[in-house]
């Protein structure tokens, strides 16, 4: 359950990396 965990955690962190690069990218 932990690697899940960890797997899902980064997962969240790269897409909201994304999320905030496109935010810049619009401005």
């Amino acid at each position: 359950l932990r690697v899940w965990d960890v797997l899902l955690f980064d997962g969240n962190r790269v897409m909201l990396f994304r999320t905030a690069l496109a935010l810049l990218e619009l401005y």
